[in-house]
């Protein structure tokens, strides 16, 4: 039960020399019964008189009354203390718990740390610290981005703006103002999406995920995949060993003068295609006959392998005269072949002297 409120301290209205105030220690004019805040009464004042005690001041007793009842009744009007430099100086600071008002009366404080010497009336930034807020007007302690403090919160029109950088915005309207900005992104409208696997990528169906440069460069053509390839350079394409590598026209060109290395022929000449130990060698020339025999020609590259075949050609030599040329037989490196003459009306026979019988001659092998 609320005891009746003490409404005036002890000795208020004492008449002068009725009353005393306390020090902390006697002064030099102070009689031995003098009662302080160090020692309260002495031990004289307690000592009988026949053995020499002298009795307490009644002007020291109202004194102390006096002032413990000051705080009472300061407490018991709703008084709260404020920041004392006094109190700081001779204690070392606040402890933790202690609840201190600001000078200006609206709001409390307590202290977070022992020896608290921090005035959070001279010093705000120790308010959130060494201090924190208790009571009062809460309001005077905006929430900023580096102070602890009170906001209020943002309706759903002040989030949809995004202007307001001083109000708090709650779970449910930040999750309905992602819902409705935050969708799905498309080849028209921007929005989020999902990071393609590298499966992903390789199967390439997946038309809403994102691909990074980093799988993008992993997905590698093969025979049975799609993917990124290199142009192969000349060397490598002419090589023809890599499988990884794409050709272009400058690959192609290197290649073909790679297979077709002569650009100009004799008469007489061959060319080998691809110029490869077992590439075709076509080989070609003039031949003139032997007088009444076979005659036998040396092929300009021997086949390595096999010798194909000989395609013959005669030339008509004078006026109604037919010539023929007959392949006899064909070795790696050569044919023999028999001219023949035919006048006009007769039967052709062997050639009677050398060069009756002019052609040519084309020759396949490998």
């Amino acid at each position: 039960m609320q005891p009746d409120l003490i409404l005036i301290p002890f000795g208020k209205n004492a008449t002068a020399g009725t009353i005393e105030p306390i020090p902390d220690t006697a002064g030099p004019g102070d009689g031995p019964q003098k009662a302080t805040w160090n020692y309260g009464f002495p031990q004289v004042t307690m000592t009988p008189l026949g053995a020499g005690g002298i009795p307490p001041q009644g002007q020291d007793i109202n004194g102390v009354l006096n002032a413990i009842s000051e705080h009472t009744v300061f407490n018991g009007h709703g008084g709260q203390y404020k920041w004392s430099t006094a109190y700081v100086t001779a204690s070392g600071g606040y402890s933790i718990g202690d609840v201190i008002q600001a000078d200006d009366g609206l709001n409390s404080y307590v202290s977070l740390v022992n020896t608290n010497t921090a005035n959070f009336n001279t010093t705000p930034a120790s308010i959130g610290v060494s201090w924190e807020l208790y009571a009062g007007r809460k309001t005077q302690t905006q929430a900023t981005e580096t102070v602890k403090g009170i906001a209020e919160i943002a309706t759903t029109a002040e989030v949809t703006a995004g202007a307001d950088d001083s109000r708090i915005v709650t779970p449910l309207k930040l999750q309905q103002r992602l819902s409705a900005v935050v969708v799905s992104a498309t080849e028209t409208a921007s929005g989020i999406a999902e990071i393609a696997t590298q499966a992903e990528v390789a199967a390439g169906v997946d038309d809403a995920r994102i691909v990074t440069p980093k799988k993008l460069m992993a997905t590698q053509a093969t025979t049975a995949l799609s993917g990124l390839s290199r142009f192969g350079t000349p060397a490598e394409q002419v090589a023809g060993i890599l499988a990884t590598v794409a050709s272009n026209p400058a690959g192609v060109l290197a290649l073909i003068t790679a297979m077709f290395p002569k650009r100009s022929f004799a008469a007489k000449d061959f060319i080998r295609i691809p110029d490869v130990t077992d590439g075709f060698i076509f080989q070609w020339g003039p031949i003139s006959s032997a007088a009444s025999a076979a005659k036998s020609e040396t092929l300009q590259v021997s086949c390595p392998v096999a010798h194909l075949a000989v395609v013959l050609t005669g030339l008509q030599v004078t006026g109604a005269t037919q010539a023929y040329a007959t392949l006899n037989s064909k070795a790696l490196g050569s044919f023999t072949w028999t001219g023949f003459a035919a006048p006009s009306g007769t039967a052709p026979s062997i050639t009677a002297s050398v060069g009756q019988v002019q052609g040519f001659y084309f020759s396949v092998g490998f």
